[in-house]
């Protein structure tokens, strides 16, 4: 993903969820579309520490 678009999802996340709820599928789903990338198995594997 890279750093780049690390800081890039992290900011498109804050600023679109200020002062609301939110669920990790919103954390992944803003830092799938920063980066380009479907990263259900990243997240499978180290936050829902399943084996995908």
């Amino acid at each position: 993903m890279g750093e780049k678009r690390f800081w890039q999802g992290i900011k498109a996340y804050t600023r679109t969820y200020w002062g609301k709820s939110v669920t990790t599928k919103d954390f992944q789903a803003s830092m799938e579309k920063a980066s380009g990338e479907d990263l259900s198995a990243f997240f499978a594997r180290w936050v829902y520490l399943t084996k995908e």
